[in-house]
């Protein structure tokens, strides 16, 4: 119930962020999360896998080959 409340949440924020600024701009939010999760745990003192760093980076490669413009 928690994950879908903030999911919810979550989601409406992220809507009312691209209607006030540009996508593009609401897009970058996407960056962040992987590394705020890995901050989340490092402040709550848990045990940060090199494979979790390793999904941290193939969850970067991942956004960035998605929003990048074709060239």
């Amino acid at each position: 119930i928690l994950a879908l409340i903030n999911t919810f949440i979550g989601n409406i924020a992220y809507y009312l962020l691209i209607q006030r600024t540009d996508p593009v701009i609401a897009g970058i939010v996407t960056y962040f999360i992987p590394i705020v999760a890995i901050f989340i745990g490092i402040f709550d003192n848990e045990t940060i896998a090199p494979l979790q760093l390793i999904g941290l980076g193939l969850i970067l490669v991942g956004v960035y080959l998605v929003s990048k413009k074709n060239s």
